[in-house]
């Protein structure tokens, strides 16, 4: 069976986008920041769909030269750049009432620069979505004020009880904790189940749903491996001559006794040579 990724799961951010909108959407354009897989491009989609008359995302993963041309032919005229990125994208865009988003914005530093001229501009609010935006913040990105950021983080425990329809065992495990009275056992060794397997998909949406999709594990650990290599990948394209050899050292390390993942012990390593 294949594994599809098209799950949108209930995430506690969404309460924060909800924020934004409500307070600071006209003055503020929003950054979403997380690991790539983390389900960052997706809620923000559901996000601008149910909250928003439209939402127009940008995703400069996938961007053509066309759409990176009209940032950078039309940086002073955002009248003309979102009449032009409307008609490309063919979603039409009302005053005040639709969501821009500049997904992975990372790829195209040019739109996060215009980001300060566009919340001053006024007539759209903005999220951007970035991967990786510390490590390249050196030479690439920098956070005017006009950008408010926040973390996006793979599914903790209780989300993850929600994906997987366990919200009821939720309340359980709430109610023995506020009134101090232990669960039963053969509730808390479900429970323990459920937590384990929790932590074999390690919270990330991709392997969430495939282990909803298939209740097969050999899925969620395919589904982790495409996520590990498409890391690998992005280490390696900004590598500086020690990322790589720190990334490939993790698992090696925390498998020993003490479970603690050392880089001091690999750049020393490094040295020797």
């Amino acid at each position: 069976m294949s594994v599809s990724t098209e799950n949108i799961f209930r995430r506690k951010i969404y309460q924060d986008l909800e924020e934004w909108k409500k307070n600071d959407s006209g003055r503020y354009a929003l950054m979403i920041e997380g690991v790539r897989r983390v389900g960052k491009s997706k809620i923000v989609k559901e996000f601008g769909t149910r909250e928003y008359r439209s939402c127009l995302m940008v995703d400069f993963l996938t961007a053509s030269d066309a759409v990176k041309n009209m940032f950078n032919r039309y940086s002073d005229d955002p009248d003309r750049l979102f009449r032009l990125l409307s008609g490309y994208y063919g979603v039409r865009l009302f005053e005040y009432e639709s969501l821009v988003v500049f997904d992975e914005v990372q790829e195209f530093p040019r739109a996060h620069q215009l980001v300060k001229y566009l919340v001053a501009y006024g007539k759209y609010p903005i999220i951007e979505t970035g991967s990786l935006i510390t490590l390249r913040m050196k030479t690439r990105i920098t956070f005017p004020s006009e950008v408010r950021t926040i973390p996006m983080n793979p599914m903790d425990f209780e989300e993850y009880m929600w994906a997987v329809g366990k919200e009821q065992q939720l309340e359980m495990v709430r109610e023995s904790f506020e009134s101090g009275v232990p669960m039963d056992e053969d509730m808390h060794r479900n429970l323990m189940d459920t937590y384990t397997t929790y932590m074999i998909t390690g919270g990330m949406p991709q392997a969430v749903s495939a282990l909803i999709e298939t209740n097969s594990f050999v899925e969620v650990e395919k589904s982790k491996k495409m996520i590990v290599d498409l890391y690998r990948e992005d280490v390696w394209r900004e590598d500086d001559g020690i990322l790589a050899e720190l990334f490939s050292g993790i698992p090696s390390m925390l498998n020993r006794t003490n479970k603690v993942f050392s880089p001091g012990a690999i750049k020393k390593s490094l040295s020797e040579f």
